[in-house]
């Protein structure tokens, strides 16, 4: 069930998979009614509170699904859209996954409540605290306050190592 909900996220984000015909595109019809059938699947998959379910990662991969939605033509009133922005807003906090974070940001970011600034910077800190000497991420970052944005003095040494690509992309 988790993969093919991955895999319609993955459509909707704008990775073409399946059935891909040889030397002929897609019509523009078929392209919109496979939007159209993976819009019904994200909304139909969301859950009461909100969220999306991917165990350990709630916030994420809510963020990532009210991204699909918003960038595949879904306006930002739709309720269901709506819903997954408050279920980000109101769970942000306790995000120190790498992907969380990230996919949080560019949701908030996206929304442009400037009452979402704090929020942003919060977990700014934590991705920015989570660099490596090298350049890259590895899947956590640490928690920090977001005035080390204002002090980098108060930042953690950056820790050795190359992360992992998939976290860099």
């Amino acid at each position: 069930m988790q993969s093919r909900f991955v895999v319609c996220v993955a459509v909707l984000c704008g990775i073409v998979l399946g059935d891909v015909r040889v030397g002929q595109a897609q019509t523009e019809s078929e392209v919109l009614q496979s939007r159209q059938r993976g819009i019904e699947f994200l909304k139909s998959k969301q859950v009461r509170d909100g969220n999306w379910e991917f165990t350990g990662h709630e916030v994420g991969i809510t963020a990532l699904c009210t991204i699909a939605l918003i960038e595949n033509g879904v306006p930002l009133t739709d309720p269901v859209v709506q819903k997954g922005y408050l279920y980000v807003q109101k769970n942000y906090s306790g995000q120190k996954n790498t992907y969380d974070l990230a996919l949080s940001v560019v949701l908030l970011s996206r929304l442009g409540d400037l009452r979402d600034k704090p929020r942003i910077r919060a977990m700014a800190a934590r991705l920015v605290a989570g660099q490596l000497e090298s350049g890259g991420w590895t899947y956590t970052c640490p928690a920090v306050e977001s005035d080390v944005l204002d002090d980098p003095a108060k930042l953690p040494k950056p820790k050795e190592g190359f992360g992992d690509n998939s976290c860099t992309q």
